[in-house]
């Protein structure tokens, strides 16, 4: 197998081929009818999306070239990413903000010919809003090239990350309210139980509180004394003052 080959103004990776088919006669330019390609309207940072390129009815497609042109403070061209057709070597070499998508046949490959499929991955690194331009170089087996102009794609803005929800600092659970103490009632005992109520006074008269003596009970014994009294003094009277 022929070394692999490499990018140089894009001759270089057909010096394998070019040498193998000096012999051969010389092959009309390469064609196709245009490039169309599809990458996602929008995108967040952080992701990767998908750029698809598509070469319509080629003919004699050796190797071809497709600098994708970014905003590379929003996207940016992931490295090795490249795919295309089989039986070929891909290859993605990133110069500053662009990037150049190499596919070529190896040794007596023939040429390709029909609708061709490429790609290469990019990865969104910051917000904003960019246009995705791709130019197209297309070399026969003979070394004729034939360019087509940038063909621009819808644009792509990429929007910011969703910002990470911050969990909430714990805070200190507020004290409850003290309830204030019950207030004593004012018959109660200061060991709560409640004070003895007086009784109702009788009727006719009423305990003596310094004596407990029955306020009834003495006016029955002083109603006797006055009755003996009274008698003693009238036997004197009879007596002549001598009992």
């Amino acid at each position: 197998m022929p070394p692999r080959p490499r990018r140089a103004a894009i001759a270089a990776p057909l010096c394998a081929g070019l040498l193998v088919l000096s012999a051969a006669p010389a092959l009309a330019a390469p064609e196709t009818t245009g490039l169309s390609l599809s990458v996602p309207a929008t995108a967040a940072v952080g992701d990767t999306v998908s750029l698809g390129l598509e070469l319509g009815e080629t003919a004699d497609v050796y190797a071809y070239a497709l600098t994708v042109e970014v905003d590379p403070e929003v996207l940016a061209v992931v490295p090795d990413s490249a795919t295309g057709p089989s039986g070929g070597f891909d290859s993605t070499e990133v110069s500053g903000p662009d990037a150049t998508v190499v596919h070529s046949r190896l040794g007596s490959s023939p040429a390709l010919a029909g609708d061709l499929a490429a790609g290469v991955e990019l990865t969104a690194v910051g917000p904003g809003t960019t246009t995705v331009e791709v130019s197209v170089e297309l070399v026969a087996a003979d070394g004729t090239t034939t360019s087509l102009p940038a063909v621009a794609s819808t644009e792509v803005v990429v929007a910011a990350p969703a910002p990470t929800p911050t969990e909430p600092e714990p805070t200190e659970p507020e004290p409850s309210p003290t309830e204030p103490a019950p207030t004593p009632s004012p018959t109660d005992d200061d060991d709560g139980a409640p004070a003895p109520t007086a009784a109702p006074p009788a009727a006719g008269g009423g305990s003596l509180p310094s004596t407990g003596i029955d306020a009834l009970g003495l006016g029955a014994a002083a109603a006797v004394l006055a009755a003996i009294g009274g008698a003693a003094l009238l036997v004197r009277r009879r007596t002549g003052g001598a009992l």
